[in-house]
């Protein structure tokens, strides 16, 4: 008996699942670059991909958030002149 049913060896649904345990490097750095180019490539080029990077980077950074527009001048040593 398993602490945990997803750990069960027993249960019907779980008992073929058998992954090989790894390193999150060995996963993934073999197959980076074709990923990484597959990523980017639905992010250009398909709509819902878009949409979704667009709703996580508004609720990351905020939707609103925009660099400052005015300079320092007193900073910089100019005047307004």
């Amino acid at each position: 008996m398993a602490a945990h049913d997803a750990a069960s060896g027993t249960d019907l649904a779980m008992r073929d699942w058998n992954p090989v345990g790894g390193s999150a490097d060995a996963d993934l750095l073999p197959d980076l670059d074709t990923l990484t180019a597959r990523s980017r490539d639905l992010g250009r080029n398909n709509g819902l991909m878009a949409g979704g990077m667009h709703t996580l980077r508004d609720n990351i950074v905020g939707s609103r958030a925009a660099p400052e527009r005015h300079v320092g001048l007193s900073l910089l040593g100019w005047t307004r002149e």
